[in-house]
């Protein structure tokens, strides 16, 4: 048998631990001398070339265990040699992880110095995302804390009166009552903002709250419905229902209404009642004909609205909250239009929907992630105060960019309600090759935004909270349309001349809005933090 392998493709580096060179020398040459006589002449060869190299220089190459890989495959029919061969192939193994250089000090202050420029760099990114948002100063303080390291388990009726220790499950550990206080103060702001009688806060993702809660609530076997992707549904719903041992289907969207055709509904479900219609859109540019659902529905089937796009217009009463009209769970992401940390949350008014709170403790999350529920926690109430406003003037910044951007001669998709009623747009490009490239271009020159295929049309998805919560209105919204205008101009016309002066332009634009309005940033950056936290009263 022939070997593919070229003696000119090894590469053996040269190293400074003799030892283990002495050593592994000694074993294959052992290897070698012993099961010459059952190796083909060729393959004899390239190990006698291997060991000579090695003996010489001895770095062990990926190569060489690609060499034993294959020596071990053809030496399988001396079944009494394998075990020995296998053997040495991973003593070989070990030896390279000890000898093999894989990074220098250099690198690693490189590396280290790389995310130092790129997060300076990072706070010139004008965001138009409709999926991220901005943490105050004052929420992310916590983020790099000796308490990122330390567990936070249980909820409030846990550690109720807690002083040193707290016991869950049988485990005894220490308390942190201080953060207590603060979550306490936090899920009460939550129920009032969000009209809910329980609010759950321990979710590390949505992601996590979509798992955590179809497992509760559901059984193998049993239907879910849910958003088709091509209609703004979540890419991932499909996989996640099936994943769980469910069957899934597609909810009949009206995209002319932006709505759930209640007909088509109606005998989807004489055909087969669903166990859990999940309302999971990625596109919410419109309430949902929730009430008329509930109708079709009946009291049986579990409603969970995905509200991770529109959490905080929720927060500030500026999109209808699906609990009053008739969905059971409300769930989503909190770092969307809720200006919060990567964590999620559920609220829920039936008591019966505890079981939720129940799953969690028992299979579904430990410690929750102290900084990043340190950080929730002063977002919740950051959002008590300043939601109203924050969420009204999103709304506004959403009609703003959909106007200037058409005023430019660019084609923001319009439906039957209008534009938007939240603080996302979607602008239609010719094809999915130039929204790829328009998109590319504007992350280029530190513009974030993305860019899909929704309602089977090329778009641009833009979101404006972000720039809302940095402070920017009118004039500031007229000079990025007018930029994402050139950028589609340079697309299509293949003209790079203008790319500098809007790389500037985002520049100055971004330093003068540095500051994080609608949060606690102005006032505890005086230094009375923890005054003003104990003078609030819910």
């Amino acid at each position: 048998m022939q070997s593919n392998l070229s003696l000119e493709d090894v590469n053996i580096r040269k190293t400074k631990n003799t030892k283990s060179n002495q050593l592994a020398f000694g074993v294959m040459s052992s290897f070698f001398k012993r099961y010459t006589q059952f190796l083909l002449a060729m393959e004899v060869a390239i190990l006698s070339e291997l060991i000579l190299q090695v003996s010489k220089n001895l770095d062990i190459d990926p190569l060489f265990i690609t060499t034993f890989d294959r020596l071990g495959r053809n030496a399988k029919k001396y079944r009494k040699l394998i075990t020995n061969i296998k053997s040495v192939h991973i003593y070989i193994k070990l030896v390279k992880v000890k000898v093999m250089k894989i990074v220098d000090i250099q690198e690693i202050q490189y590396l280290y110095n790389n995310l130092k420029l790129a997060e300076k760099r990072e706070k010139k990114v004008l965001n138009i995302t409709a999926n991220e948002n901005i943490i105050s100063e004052t929420a992310s303080k916590f983020n790099n804390t000796i308490w990122s390291n330390r567990y936070h388990l249980g909820t409030l009726n846990d550690y109720e009166n807690c002083e040193f220790s707290v016991s869950k499950a049988g485990l005894v550990f220490r308390g942190l009552p201080e953060i207590y206080d603060l979550e306490k103060k936090a899920q009460q702001a939550a129920q009032y903002m969000f009209h809910a009688k329980q609010v759950e806060t321990r979710y590390l993702s949505g992601v996590h709250a979509v798992i955590t809660n179809l497992a509760i609530l559901m059984n193998p076997g049993d239907l879910v419905l849910s958003i088709d992707p091509n209609d703004g549904g979540h890419f991932a719903s499909k996989n996640l229902i099936k994943y769980l041992g469910g069957i899934s289907q597609f909810l009949p969207f009206d995209r002319l209404k932006q709505e759930i055709d209640i007909s088509k509904l109606k005998k989807q479900i004489l055909s087969k009642k669903p166990k859990i219609i999940l309302f999971d859109h990625g596109a919410t540019l419109f309430p949902l004909n929730l009430a008329a659902i509930r109708d079709v529905c009946g009291d049986e089937i579990v409603i969970i609205y995905d509200a991770s796009h529109i959490l905080g217009l929720i927060s500030g009463d500026a999109f209808p909250n699906p609990i009053s009209l008739g969905c059971n769970i409300v769930q989503g992401n909190t770092h969307k239009t809720f200006p919060g940390p990567h964590k999620a949350l559920t609220y829920w008014i039936n008591e019966e929907l505890n079981t939720l709170r129940e799953g969690l403790d028992h299979a579904f999350v430990s410690s929750q992630n102290t900084h990043q529920s340190i950080s929730l926690y002063i977002s919740l109430l950051e959002m008590y105060f300043f939601s109203r406003q924050y969420a009204s003037r999103t709304l506004t910044n959403a009609q703003i960019l959909a106007k200037k951007l058409t005023q430019c001669g660019l084609d923001v998709v319009s439906f039957n309600k209008g534009f938007t009623q939240s603080n996302m747009i979607l602008l239609r490009l010719p094809s999915s090759k130039i929204a790829i490239k328009v998109c590319s271009l504007l992350q280029k020159h530190n513009i974030s935004t993305n860019s899909r295929v929704i309602f089977d049309i090329p778009v641009l998805r833009l979101g404006v909270q972000e720039i809302t919560r940095r402070g920017m209105g009118e004039i500031e919204i007229e000079l990025i349309a007018k930029i994402i205008k050139l950028m589609i101009d340079q697309v299509q016309e293949n003209n790079d001349s203008i790319l500098p002066k809007i790389s500037n332009q985002i520049s100055d634009l971004m330093n003068l809005f540095q500051k994080v309005e609608y949060s606690f940033d102005n006032l505890f950056s005086k230094g009375n933090i923890n005054d003003y936290t104990k003078s609030i009263a819910i």
